[in-house]
C-alpha cells in the first residue's frame, strides 16, 4: 500500500491475497487519506476502520490455537466522513420533523486552551500563565449554546471531569424538557473526553433516571468539524480587550453572540465536579479476545431506558449488537454523587 502498487508475481497468481480486487484508483485514495491525517494515532484509527478480522480454518485443538487473518476493506476516509456527516444531518432533520419535539440533537467539544492573562501590550511578560478550559454544547435544533469553563486550579483534564459536566448539563436539560424521549449526542472520538467507561456509566445512569433513549455517536477521525466549533471561533474573535482573570472571560463569552440568544455561561468550581459512587460496568470494549473490535472503532453507543447498552462499529446499515460486558444490577436510586475534589488544586 505504498506510493507504488504491488508488483509481486506471486500476488498476481495467488488466489489468497486478492490484490487484484483493489484498483489503482482505490489504492491511491487510501494511500492519500492515510497520510492526510495529522498524527499516527489518527492514522492507526483510520487503518483499524478499514480492517476486518477473521479466524483461519484449522484443525480442531491445534497446538498453535486459533490464528487470525486481517482483511482490508474497500472503504476510504472520505466515504466514512460523508456517511457520518450525512447521518448527523439526518438526525437533525428527523428531530425538526417531529411535531411533539420528542427528539433532541446536540454537538459538543472542548475549545483550545485559553491562556490567562492576555494583553495587547507586548512589553508585559509573565513567568507562568493560567490555563482555562471551555466545554461547549450546541443544540442543533434550537441553536441554544452553553459554555462551561474552569481554570487549572479548579479541575484537571481527565475523564471524570468531562463525564461530570456532561451528565450535569444533559440532566438539567432533560429535567426542564420532560417531553424529550430521544437524545442524540455527536462528538469526536477523543478517548478521555467522550469515549470511556466513566462517561458511559454516567450516560447509562442518565438514561435510566430520565427514561430516555440516549444515542452517543462519533464523527470520523480527522473530520470532526461540528456546529459547536462555530462557538469557539466566535469567542476567539470577541477577545479584543485585555483579559486579566478568568472572570473576564465570562464577559467575553456572554457578549460573543447576540442572535438568536447569548451564550449561557457557567464558571465551574472544584465543588461542581462529582463522581459516581459505583459503576455498573468497567469497560466499553466491543470485543473480548485478540483481533476483536476495540474502543477506538466504536461509532455508535445506545443507552436504553432499561439499562441495556448496544453498539455499532461503522456508520452504515449495521445491526445493533449488545455490548459484551457484564452489567451489574444496581438500582438507579443506589447511585450517589460524591465530590471529586476536597479543595482547589495546586498549580505546578
Amino acid at each position: 500500500m505504498g506510493a507504488v502498487g504491488c508488483r509481486s508475481k506471486f500476488c498476481l497468481s495467488s488466489t489468497k491475497r486478492h490484490c487484484g480486487e483493489f484498483e489503482e484508483e482505490d489504492r491511491q485514495a487510501i494511500f492519500k487519506n492515510f497520510w492526510d491525517f495529522p498524527s499516527w494515532s489518527a492514522r492507526q484509527s483510520f487503518v483499524s476502520l478499514l480492517t476486518c478480522v477473521g479466524e483461519k480454518k484449522i484443525i480442531k485443538n491445534h497446538a498453535m490455537g486459533n490464528p487470525i487473518e486481517y482483511y482490508l476493506k474497500k472503504k476510504d476516509g472520505k466515504k466514512l466522513q460523508d456517511r457520518a456527516r450525512a447521518e448527523k444531518d439526518e438526525d437533525k432533520k428527523s428531530a425538526l420533523s417531529l411535531h411533539d419535539e420528542s427528539m433532541s440533537v446536540w454537538t459538543f467539544d472542548t475549545q483550545s486552551v485559553i491562556l490567562c492573562p492576555q494583553t495587547k501590550a507586548s512589553a508585559l511578560y509573565f513567568r507562568t500563565k493560567l490555563q482555562v478550559h471551555n466545554l461547549t454544547f450546541y443544540n442543533n435544533c434550537t441553536r441554544d449554546s452553553f459554555c462551561y469553563y474552569w481554570d487549572e486550579s479548579e479541575g484537571e483534564l481527565k475523564a471524570g471531569n468531562f463525564a461530570s459536566l456532561q451528565y450535569y448539563h444533559f440532566k438539567t436539560f432533560l429535567a426542564s424538557n420532560p417531553h424529550i424521549k430521544t437524545l442524540v449526542l455527536w462528538s469526536d472520538g477523543c478517548l478521555y473526553q467522550n469515549k470511556n467507561a466513566c462517561l458511559a456509566n454516567c450516560y447509562s445512569q442518565l438514561a435510566l433516571e430520565s427514561k430516555v433513549d440516549l444515542f452517543q455517536k462519533y464523527l470520523a477521525v480527522g473530520h470532526t468539524q461540528m456546529e459547536c466549533d462555530s462557538m469557539h471561533s466566535v469567542i476567539e474573535r470577541n477577545m479584543v480587550c485585555d483579559i486579566h482573570t478568568p472572570n473576564d472571560l465570562r464577559i467575553v463569552m456572554e457578549t460573543a453572540r447576540r442572535n438568536p440568544s447569548p451564550y449561557f455561561v457557567k464558571q465551574i468550581k472544584h465543588t461542581d465536579f462529582k463522581t459516581m459512587s459505583t459503576s455498573r460496568f468497567n469497560s466499553i470494549r466491543p470485543g473480548r479476545k485478540a483481533g476483536d473490535s476495540v474502543v477506538t472503532q466504536l461509532s455508535h453507543i445506545h443507552y436504553t431506558s432499561t439499562g441495556q447498552i448496544l453498539y455499532k462499529v461503522f456508520h452504515e446499515n449495521e445491526d445493533w449488537r449488545n455490548l459484551p460486558v457484564r452489567i451489574a444490577n444496581i438500582a438507579k436510586e443506589d447511585v450517589e454523587w460524591k465530590p471529586m475534589y476536597s479543595s482547589r488544586l495546586k498549580i505546578t
